[in-house]
């Protein structure tokens, strides 16, 4: 059966579509948790394609590793053979193609960002704390309310200026479930 065939046989005819009756809203009930059924059909198979080409990019990162590792494995035995550059944080081999290079081993600082705030509160080092200043948005707007349009302090009745609040509409918005 046709979406026409449903509607009727003046369902082609008219200009304008209007729920109008119980049939018809169980019939758009019906339409829209197939389209949603649909979606979520063919979203489950896009995230199975995304897994499956994951898969297979790891599988190249492996066989590039396996295809390369030897080659590499070589060439730092050759790189520590030869006189090569060195500065404070690697050793460098410089080649027609490429270059080899050894970067040190070195160690890096990694804070836990809330103990250190409390650690450097603690001893007194203002210094070092950085203040985000922001609005307490959620207290300061039921101080507002929307009068013709625009925003008011309830408080004082001024009118504040729209380039610092203003009013947007909101589209009602309705679900089928």
């Amino acid at each position: 059966m046709t979406d026409y065939e449903y509607f009727g046989e003046d369902a082609e005819e008219s200009t304008e579509f209007v729920i109008d009756n119980d049939r018809l809203a169980n019939w758009a009930c019906k339409k829209i948790k197939e389209e949603i059924a649909e979606h979520d059909r063919l979203v489950e198979i896009a995230r199975a394609e995304i897994e499956e080409i994951n898969k297979k990019v790891a599988l190249l990162d492996q066989q590039l590793e396996s295809r390369t590792g030897f080659l590499k494995s070589k060439l730092y035995d050759y790189f520590q053979k030869v006189d090569h550059k060195e500065t404070k944080t690697q050793e460098n081999y410089k080649l027609l193609d490429g270059s080899l290079v050894w970067k040190k081993p070195s160690q890096k600082l990694v804070p836990d960002k809330d103990k250190l705030l409390a650690y450097v509160k603690e001893h007194n080092m203002p210094e070092f704390v950085k203040v985000k200043e922001e609005i307490d948005w959620v207290n300061y707007k039921k101080e507002c309310e929307i009068a013709d349009g625009k925003a008011v302090n309830v408080q004082t009745g001024e009118l504040l200026p729209e380039d610092i609040i203003t009013v947007e509409d909101v589209p009602g918005s309705f679900d089928i479930k």
